[in-house]
């Protein structure tokens, strides 16, 4: 009873630390604040990397008693939140071990976003979500791979089609793949258009596919949550 009660202490401590973590790189980048509590930032940055490094040895450690191997070990750490928990900790192992770079350092400080994965450990809907997109993975994959072909296709013939016209535009078929993702996936930025007749067919034609390309993951997205409710409730 008293290792549960311990278990569960430790889980709010490490909520607590997560979210304290979110709250501080959000008021972090705000300029005005940074500059006022520096000092402040400078030692959160520490005490947190401590404490994640610290949770991630003490996670690996608890699944070697199952066996010192590395695939008891690989449960863990080839886990979806054991990769989060590893990229979270980045920004203070990567110092250490390339040493006082600048440039390095403020480049993978951007991986402290990876922190606020780790909520998702502690909530019973990311979980859900989680194990909705296990269950479909195979057929998002499918999908995945449909999408790229589908975007590959356009972005060659859009390339044809408008190059002559809108050189700058449509300079080549990898510059086009910008144009193929925003029209598929229905955002339409508006940056990169056609003017020529045979242009605007084609992206109409590919913004209609891409209604329907966006909707597959959806509905399997929605209908497998569905199914997990489902589960719970009974």
């Amino acid at each position: 009873m008293k290792t549960k009660q311990l278990a569960q202490s430790a889980e709010v401590v490490a909520l607590i630390m997560v979210l304290a973590s979110i709250i501080a790189l959000v008021l972090e980048s705000d300029a005005s604040i940074s500059r006022e509590y520096q000092h402040w930032f400078s030692l959160s940055r520490g005490v947190f990397g401590v404490f994640f490094v610290g949770e991630y040895i003490l996670r690996s450690a608890v699944t070697q008693r199952e066996g010192a191997s590395f695939k008891s070990w690989w449960k863990y750490g080839g886990s979806f939140f054991g990769v989060i928990d590893l990229m979270s900790i980045l920004p203070v192992l990567l110092p250490m071990l390339i040493g006082p770079n600048f440039a390095v350092i403020k480049t993978f400080r951007m991986l402290r976003v990876f922190r606020i994965l780790k909520f998702g450990r502690y909530s019973k809907s990311m979980k859900m979500l989680g194990d909705t997109v296990m269950s479909v993975r195979h057929a998002l994959m499918s999908t995945l791979f449909i999408a790229a072909f589908i975007i590959l296709f356009s972005s060659a013939c859009m390339y044809y089609l408008e190059h002559e016209a809108q050189p700058e535009a449509f300079p080549d078929i990898i510059s086009t793949l910008w144009w193929a993702v925003a029209t598929l996936t229905t955002v339409g930025y508006g940056d990169i258009y056609p003017v020529t007749a045979g242009g605007k067919l084609f992206a109409s034609i590919v913004a209609m596919v891409g209604i329907g390309l966006v909707a597959i993951p959806t509905g399997l997205m929605s209908a497998a949550f569905v199914s997990k409710m489902e589960e719970q409730d009974n």
